[in-house]
């Protein structure tokens, strides 16, 4: 979304551009979940402790 949520115009095309993305299920939809995580294997090379990993 371009513009401004403080005039009238861009509280239009926020509003447009919100409920378009909503019910086109482009708001966490398809691609957003990946599994293992990309940023696993950076946090594994890091030494972070993965407490919850199976």
């Amino acid at each position: 979304m371009k513009g401004s949520l403080f005039n009238p115009d861009g509280q239009k095309v926020a509003a447009e551009t919100f409920y378009r993305r909503i019910t086109g299920d482009q708001v966490n939809g398809c691609g957003a979940y990946v599994d293992p995580a990309p940023r696993v294997a950076r946090a594994k090379a890091a030494g972070v402790p993965m407490v919850y990993e199976d």
